[in-house]
């Protein structure tokens, strides 16, 4: 039987790109057609409490072949008790995952400058989501994201526990508006929509798309404004 080429394969293969079962069964095949397989299982590696542990463990192997896949670090529940996987041993384990272009942390509940490390390892990253994260203000947090050349913005769900002030309203470096390309607000509490302009504007002309949620307000009165949100 002819051997078929390369590039019909890889497209077949392409189309199983949700089909773990198929990918896995396909990996096992011949060496050809290795590379397309586990380009899409391991595009996406989901990391938690209870498998962090292994998860480094695994990446410390020298024969760990899967590293250079993950396009896409998907990491939930930080807490402070177990920020210790944010040590230099461990950020230079993270380091190694050379091809992240996407970061998604859910219920970080860790210090700024912690977010900020775990950034500064991934110098590819251009899409990055935050969930459910909590930070002195919403400020400090534009702070830190324009630190980094994403393209792709999207909050959600996150609390702030200090008034914003608008001589906070930071400049960011030319470097940021010009790469910065989509916001994707998927919530808005009242410290969010209080600074929602002079966000918009720090921006620059870059931004091409702009996603808003309906407001949200907390049941409790604010503590950053006169008004009595319920």
């Amino acid at each position: 039987m002819s051997k078929l080429p390369s590039e019909i394969t890889d497209a077949v293969i392409d189309h199983l790109h949700a089909d773990k079962k198929a990918l896995a069964a396909c990996a096992l095949v011949c060496n050809e057609w290795l590379p397309a397989s586990r380009y899409h299982l391991f595009s996406t590696i989901s990391v938690n409490e209870g498998n962090i542990q292994k998860f480094f463990d695994m990446l410390d192997t020298p024969l760990c072949i899967w590293r250079l896949y993950v396009r896409h670090l998907d990491v939930a529940g930080i807490r402070r008790f177990t920020i210790f996987w944010l040590d230099d041993a461990y950020l230079s384990q993270l380091s190694t995952l050379k091809a992240v272009e996407k970061l998604s942390l859910r219920n970080f509940n860790a210090h700024a400058a912690d977010l900020s490390r775990l950034l500064s390892v991934f110098g590819g990253v251009n899409e990055f989501h935050l969930t459910h994260g909590f930070f002195k203000s919403f400020w400090e947090l534009m702070r830190l994201m324009m630190l980094f050349p994403l393209k792709r913005l999207t909050l959600e769900e996150n609390r702030y526990y200090l008034p914003n002030s608008l001589d906070m309203i930071p400049t960011p470096p030319v470097e940021w508006t010009r790469n910065v390309r989509t916001v994707h607000l998927r919530s808005l509490l009242h410290r969010e929509i209080a600074d929602l302009g002079g966000f918009l504007r720090a921006l620059g002309p870059s931004l091409t798309h702009l996603y808003l949620a309906r407001p949200q307000f907390l049941r409790y009165p604010c503590s950053d404004c006169a008004c009595r949100c319920n």
